[in-house]
């Protein structure tokens, strides 16, 4: 297991925001840039202006990168996937509970730490 923590980039929105973003696909709130660590080998996980965008190891799709934006004006969100900078996948007017299984289903990464190392399923 990787026990280097992401770090969280400069940009626009706050660093506790950036978090609840990371929170919102690993269900951890003690340490939600360690589990993204932990579990898809992200290093850094940059802010942009409404919302996070960060890289991918061994996802499926061959994705290198993946953002999470918020749609203020629709209260939803929208989950792209990139490889290099090429738009490959765009999900769009996804609530919040529909991030994670979303976004495991299209990498077949797993975003939880206990699932991640086959504790539970």
């Amino acid at each position: 297991m990787n026990t280097a923590t992401a770090t969280i980039e400069e940009n626009v929105i706050d660093r506790t925001t950036a978090l609840e973003y990371a929170f919102l696909l690993t269900h951890d709130r003690r340490n939600p840039e360690g589990s993204l660590s932990a579990c898809l080998g992200t290093k850094v996980i940059r802010r942009t202006e409404t919302g996070i965008k960060f890289d991918l190891h061994g996802a499926a799709h061959r994705v290198t990168h993946c953002a999470l934006d918020y749609k203020a004006g629709l209260d939803l969100f929208e989950l792209s996937f990139y490889r290099g900078d090429k738009l490959v996948e765009c999900f769009s007017f996804l609530y919040n509970d529909q991030i994670r299984p979303m976004f495991e289903e299209y990498t077949g990464l797993v975003t939880s730490v206990p699932r991640c190392l086959g504790f539970i399923n």
